[in-house]
């Protein structure tokens, strides 16, 4: 016959199958990027909280051309857009008086100016002078003719930079971006210009700019974005640089705040001050403020349409995302994606932890606390890891955990069905949750038959309960007992006992089963003791409501029985059979014999004497049994003082001592056990002990 799995086994079958179930179907979510402007939101979010920690780099400035630049030009000028080329020129006479280290215009020359062809010359002638200065350019995918002659010298000049600089190799560019044409500057700029940088850049799906190429390729020939291009020319000869390129070969970018992050001047302004500058004034601007810096000249005019959305801003000039890059760069700042083996790690733990909560954990409150836990630690350590430059996805191992919880809570709860209930229901009333909880992983435990072990079995009854039943109507008899039982009941499963049967008043039950517990005497002792107290308090109680009142007699017995499923495949009970239970309920019928509430036997005593106090009793014999045993109570009164001299006189009883032993026993405080040998030890035997006397105590009573 096929051996049924246990419940522990299945959930771990059912564990490692929705694991790894969620971990492949992670893997193609991941590969088809279903959930890729999910994420990106995602990210926008994590990216508010980074530029908090970020810092715009002070060397960078922006010269913008802005409404009131146009308005200020028609109107003090007379200079309307588009605007001669001279205006340009004089912005480079600026920066190059001001020591800066180069500047880009995000403009493209595309046209001669519309006053004059010397315009053209004297601006090209300006750019060729000592700042660095990068013209930009614009690839497209359309299949736009390309003109022989400017693509010749585009071709030119962009392979010779490339030899003298190899930027392609520096700037890792991918051979897989291309584009099929380009717009460039006029032929004079396009000579002149120190470089060309490319100023396309592609969005996400979703419209948003996140993300920036170093460069691509216009058929066999490369081109450097912007800012890359204006690095590059102004420190040609820099060791390589590692650039964080993810799966579709793109850099991440590190926002440093919303628009007007970085120090902007309006184009106006700075026009003001180079005249003031040359009059002998005090400028606006001083040129001091440009020292040593990277300076982009852009647009952010609503009529110039140079405005495009960013993570952090609905509307950001294109300037400020090519500043952002260029910062980035310098700073070797960029945002770093981890990688696909990283997600599915980073995914695959908190799979493991939602699927184990439910597949291992039986505690809901706990279940919960943990998942919430979870969930939280998920969100704050994709939080941390942006703040230190890492994007990791966080909305796929959301979605993977989620769909393993549910998996596995769905697969549990068809796992346990209605065994899990049965043993629940079944068993709620006669051990502890925890044993409960064992039993469920194991069902194997109850399977028909039983198994030789040592238990400590426990055997209480109602001193005169015949007495009290007859007198009590049945309503008011079952109202009596339903308080007693549960009370006694409550108190052996909290001390993890197993209640076997009820038996009238009585109640047997048994420790070291069905779960093995080396503290088994010793608990049931305690859980012995513990009954008595209670009905001590609850004795003026049962009295009012009942008219009677309640006296406890209980036995224990530390040996080997056997317990398990006895009965037919039908109906059977879990149960304890043997010597050992009768012993044990012998020894709650001896306690009428010494006046005690409690009797255990010496097995008991030998495993509880280092951790309870205990009193001998005697040394007895049942009825049934030939064998005679020692019996013990625990001290509940004396003082340790009158335990030892108990103990003492007790043992000089049994060593036929009688005027020794009746000695000590007068100083004792008065009690029923105390009368039992008073009466015992009579005048006739301290005159004369009989020949066939024994210490040993023959009971005739069950």
């Amino acid at each position: 016959m096929k051996q049924e799995l246990s419940i522990k086994q299945k959930k771990l079958i059912g564990f490692l199958w929705i694991v790894l179930s969620t971990l492949l179907l992670s893997y193609f979510i991941f590969r088809s990027q279903v959930f890729s402007e999910l994420e990106n939101r995602s990210w926008d979010w994590r990216l508010r909280a980074v530029a908090k920690h970020s810092i715009a780099d002070p060397n960078i400035k922006l010269i913008m051309i802005d409404q009131a630049s146009l308005e200020f030009m028609a109107d003090e000028e007379s200079q309307f857009w588009p605007w001669p080329r001279s205006l340009y020129t004089r912005i480079i006479e600026f920066l190059t008086l001001a020591q800066a280290k180069g500047v880009a215009f995000d403009i493209i020359f595309s046209e001669n100016s519309h006053y004059s062809v010397e315009e053209d010359n004297e601006f090209a002638k300006s750019m060729a002078g000592q700042l660095v200065v990068v013209a930009a350019a614009a690839l497209r995918n359309s299949e736009a003719a390309i003109k022989d002659e400017r693509h010749s010298a585009f071709k030119a000049k962009q392979l010779e930079s490339n030899r003298t600089s190899d930027f392609t190799s520096r700037f890792q560019l991918s051979s897989q971006a291309t584009a099929r044409s380009i717009t460039l500057p006029i032929p004079q700029i396009l000579q002149s210009a120190h470089s060309l940088g490319n100023v396309s850049l592609s969005n996400d799906s979703d419209g948003v700019f996140r993300h920036y190429i170093s460069g691509q390729y216009l058929n066999e020939s490369p081109i450097l974005t912007l800012p890359f291009a204006l690095f590059n020319a102004i420190h040609p000869n820099s060791s390589s640089i590692s650039l964080p390129i993810n799966s579709q070969e793109q850099l991440s970018l590190r926002f440093a705040g919303k628009s007007g992050t970085y120090k902007t001047y309006s184009f106006a302004s700075i026009y003001s001050s180079i005249n003031q500058h040359e009059a002998g004034n005090k400028p606006l601007v001083s040129p001091a403020e440009f020292k040593d810096s990277y300076v982009f000249v852009g647009m952010n005019a609503p009529g110039l349409l140079d405005l495009r959305p960013s993570p952090l801003d609905a509307r950001s000039p294109g300037v400020e995302i090519n500043a952002t890059a260029l910062d980035n760069l310098l700073n070797k700042n960029f945002i770093r994606e981890t990688s696909l083996l990283e997600n599915l790690g980073y995914t695959l733990f908190f799979v493991l932890l939602a699927c184990g909560t439910a597949f291992f954990l039986s505690n809901l409150r706990l279940q919960l606390v943990i998942i919430l836990l979870t969930l939280t630690y998920l969100v704050v350590s994709a939080y941390y890891l942006a703040v230190l430059g890492v994007w990791i996805q966080m909305i796929v191992p959301i979605i993977s955990s989620s769909l393993a919880l549910f998996a596995a809570v769905a697969q549990q709860y068809r796992i346990e069905g209605s065994q899990t209930r049965f043993i629940k229901k079944a068993f709620r009333f006669y051990v502890s949750p925890e044993v409960i909880e064992k039993i469920i992983e194991d069902p194997s435990i109850l399977a028909l038959g039983g198994d030789r072990k040592e238990l400590s079995i426990y055997f209480c009854d109602i001193a005169g309960f015949t007495s009290i039943s007859e007198a009590l109507d049945p309503a008011i008899l079952v109202q009596f007992l339903n308080k007693f039982l549960s009370a006694m009941t409550s108190i052996i499963l909290s001390h993890g006992g197993t209640v076997d049967k009820y038996v009238g008043d009585a109640i047997v039950a048994f420790w070291n089963a069905p779960l093995p517990d080396p503290a088994h005497a010793e608990k049931a002792v305690k859980a012995s003791i513990e009954c008595q107290n209670k009905l001590d308090q609850m004795r003026q109680e049962l009295f009012d409501q009942f008219g009677h009142e309640v006296r406890l007699r209980i036995g224990l017995h530390t040996g080997i029985a056997s317990v398990g499923n006895f009965g037919s495949l039908e109906r059977f009970n879990y149960t304890v059979i043997g010597d050992a239970a009768n012993l044990a309920s012998r020894l709650e019928g001896a306690n009428k014999s010494f006046g005690t509430d409690i009797l255990f036997s010496e097995a008991t005593y030998l495993k509880i004497k280092d951790t309870i106090p205990c009193l001998r009793v005697a040394m007895i014999r049942v009825v049934g049994r030939d064998q005679a045993i020692a019996v013990y109570t625990p001290n509940r009164k004396l003082t340790a003082e009158q335990h030892n001299t108990w103990n003492q006189a007790v043992d000089l009883y049994e060593n036929g001592l009688f005027q020794e032993a009746n000695a000590i026993f007068s100083s004792m405080p008065e009690s029923a056990l105390l009368k039992f040998y008073q009466k015992r030890i009579s005048k006739d035997l301290l005159a004369e002990k009989p020949q066939d006397w024994s210490a040993v105590i023959s009971l005739h009573e069950k």
